[in-house]
């Protein structure tokens, strides 16, 4: 997909919804996305810079380069790579609710 200026927005969006995704960066408007900070705390200007920051949002974003000339980057994530955050997620919760449900089942044990 190249999503031009909605690019930021197609990997978030992918990216909270814990699914795969994939985008050809191209256009990289510095002066619309301004806001754009590499970790380094430097602005996005250049292409290079481009693909850094949406590389930087998370660490299993993938890079492949495409068999035809021009911008042919392709960054993804697959959908193995998305479970796993899913996994991750669901196992953190239900982590956290045996830790607030214990103290109630214990309660409600004991008074029966």
């Amino acid at each position: 997909m190249h999503p031009d200026e909605a690019t930021d927005s197609v990997v978030d969006a992918a990216l909270a919804a814990r699914r795969p995704f994939a985008v050809v960066p191209c256009c990289v408007f510095p002066r619309l996305f301004q806001e754009r900070r590499l970790h380094a705390g430097v602005g996005v200007v250049g292409y290079t810079g481009l693909l850094r920051y949406l590389r930087e949002e998370d660490a299993r974003i993938r890079a492949v380069r495409l068999p035809f000339e021009g911008r042919n980057l392709v960054l993804f994530m697959t959908s193995a790579e998305a479970l796993v955050a899913s996994q991750v997620l669901c196992g953190l919760l239900f982590g956290l609710l045996g830790l607030f449900a214990s103290p109630f089942l214990k309660r409600t044990s004991a008074s029966a």
